[in-house]
């Protein structure tokens, strides 16, 4: 039975098992403007690693100077803040506002490849079945 978070499932649904790159930035790429944001997928990614894996916002490829350090700021949107010269700051508000339209996208990409239907409904009968399962009726 396959144990990863259920969101995982959203973004790899259209991807299969491909590893690289992850299929939370292929899915970015795919449907979200990251452009307003002056962030990349990437970077969007190593900030993720840095603050679940390291507890901070230096990944391993913010260490190694690969990928530009980022982080999120709340308040003034529309309002650029001053360069740091050593971290980006985006707007979180910003942020949701794209993962918003992304999700709307990535919704509608079923209406325009059907196929894609399939694909779901074939890789949730598992989950939906493990649900089920998860009832057991204990001698009183």
């Amino acid at each position: 039975m396959d144990r990863r978070p259920r969101w995982k499932h959203l973004t790899a649904s259209g991807y299969g098992d491909v590893r690289a790159p992850s299929s939370f930035i292929r899915w970015l790429r795919d449907y979200a403007d990251l452009a307003p944001l002056e962030i990349t997928a990437e970077e969007l990614w190593e900030l993720r690693n840095g603050l679940l894996h390291m507890s901070n916002l230096n990944s391993s490829q913010v260490r190694s100077s690969s990928v530009r350090r980022i982080s999120f700021r709340v308040g003034g949107a529309g309002v650029k803040l001053p360069d740091t010269g050593s971290i980006h700051y985006f707007e979180f508000r910003g942020l949701i506002d794209v993962i918003g339209l992304a999700i709307g996208r990535w919704i509608e990409s079923y209406n325009v490849d059907r196929e894609k239907i399939h694909k779901f409904v074939e890789r949730y009968d598992e989950t939906v079945s493990d649900a089920r399962l998860a009832m057991i009726k204990l001698p009183q």
